[in-house]
Order: C-alpha cells, then structure tokens, then sequence
C-alpha cells in the first residue's frame, strides 16, 4: 500500500507478509507454503515485466497464482511431503542465475532444499522436484530415472503453470521466437498438424513435435530436455496418472504394474510419435 499498490487476494487464507532481508536481497516475502527472496533487480522497471517482476503489483499477482499452483502440484504427485515435515522451501530469485539457457535450478535435499531461480517461469516446474523428493521414484533404474524426475516437473509445470496462457506459448514459441533456420521443418510440422487436425496450439502436442522432428535434425542435442515431458505425458494420458503414480511411488514392478518393460514403454512411446505425425 504504501507503494500505492492495492490488489485484492484470491486465496482469503493467505498471508502475505513483506520485510527487509539485506542489501542483496531487500525484499523477502513469506506465504503459507515459501519464503520469496527477491533481489533488487527484480523491482525495477528496467526489466521485461514478462521475464521478472517490475512492480510489487505483479509480485502480488504472481504469488496469488502461484501458491494455488503449488498446492495442487502436492495432491496430484500423491506425495507425503508437509510443511510439517520441511517447512517453507526458501525461493531466490536474482537474475544472476539466468544464463540463458536454463531459467533456475533445484538445489539440496529434504529440509536443506531451495530454489534459485533467474526468470518466474520456472517456479512451479523447480518447486515440483522439491514436492517429489523422497518419496518418490525411488525404484525407478538410474538409466530412465532423467525420464521421471524432469519428465514429470515438465508435464506438471505444464498442466498447472496458468501464468503463462496459451496463446503466449503459441505467439513466443512459433510466432515471435526467432529460431534458426534447423527449426523451420519442426515449426511446418507443427502448423501442419495444427491444420490437419484442425486443433488450437497445445503445449503437449507442441513438445510431442518437437521432439519427433529433432530427432532427424542438429537441434536434437538442444532439445533433449524436451523429451522426458513427452514420454511421461504418453504414459499418463494412455495408461492413466494411478498407474504411473503407483509406479513412481514403489507400489510395484514397472513389468508388474504396466505388462510391459520400461524400454518396451519407451519404444512403444516412440512408435506412437511417428504415427502421430507422419
């Protein structure tokens, strides 16, 4: 308020508490559910309001969408996880960690975890590997365990990530991104599946062609984190999300639960994006 600032919270039981951390991090804001450190660079108008925070008003916005996020990234991994058990996960966010390539990482284990963050658009997929650690994929071989741990932080930040609506993928990934000319038979692929099958932009079956074109093409190695998401999307929207959260979770074999072995999966994974775009 004293910013002029008023804006009304969606969730009446939150509580958003503002105080003074050090010089570095002037800004420290404390939710229900995380701890937000903010560097002065993001509260300044100097910067992109759609990469960081340029005012306190899209900070409140921010975190009234995001912690709701949050919450349902906890019930649908059907984890143990508590505030009880970790308390607040401690998120940085300094556009130190923003290189380019990466928005933020992950970092710890269990109640020394944190979240360090260069650009917001990676809250929720960071916070998922926080919601999952320890009690989940415990089982899984350590050859495909990349395709669960950032298989399913991709597909949830993707299923529940609403800061960002879909017409904004469709206009900064196709229309507005500037891609090197490798890209241009992924990005007729994808307008020609848009057209044949008469569909709007999909952020899943954006990935599903990415993927499938990369494969043939010298962008693979660029988009491999890509994949993961796909596979697990496969998985879940074919076999349903009890049988993969029964598997992730340790209540069987892979060959138990599904008939099948995980690189059988995989092929089978493989033969559908073929089928799928060809």
């Amino acid at each position: 308020m004293s910013k002029g600032v008023f804006f009304t919270v969606s969730v009446p039981s939150m509580v958003i508490r503002y105080s003074s951390v050090s010089t570095y991090y002037p800004v420290k804001v404390e939710t229900d559910w995380a701890i937000y450190y903010l560097n002065k660079d993001y509260l300044t108008n100097q910067v992109p309001s759609n990469v960081v925070f340029a005012n306190y008003e899209e900070l409140a916005f921010f975190i009234n969408t995001i912690e709701p996020e949050m919450a349902l990234v906890r019930e649908y991994s059907k984890n143990t996880l508590s505030i009880d058990l970790y308390g607040k996960i401690p998120i940085y966010y300094n556009n130190v960690f923003y290189t380019g390539g990466y928005a933020g990482f992950f970092r710890g284990k269990d109640e020394n975890s944190s979240i360090c963050l260069g650009v917001t658009v990676g809250t929720l997929h960071e916070y998922v590997h926080y919601a999952t650690i320890g009690t989940l994929y415990q089982n899984v071989p350590s050859a495909f365990a990349g395709y669960f741990t950032e298989g399913i932080a991709m597909y949830e930040a993707f299923l529940f990530d609403h800061l960002f609506e879909n017409i904004y993928y469709y206009e900064f990934l196709i229309l507005g991104a500037t891609r090197p000319v490798e890209f241009l038979p992924f990005i007729t692929n994808y307008e020609t599946f848009l057209e044949e099958n008469q569909t709007n932009f999909n952020i899943f079956d954006y990935i599903d062609c990415l993927v499938y074109t990369s494969r043939d093409l010298d962008i693979y190695d660029t988009e491999r984190h890509y994949i993961p998401s796909s596979i697990v999307c496969y998985m879940i929207e074919t076999y349903g999300s009890d049988l993969f959260w029964n598997y992730a979770g340790g209540q069987g074999t892979f060959e138990e639960l599904y008939g099948k072995s995980l690189p059988d999966m995989l092929e089978e994974w493989n033969d559908w994006l073929i089928a799928k775009f060809e």
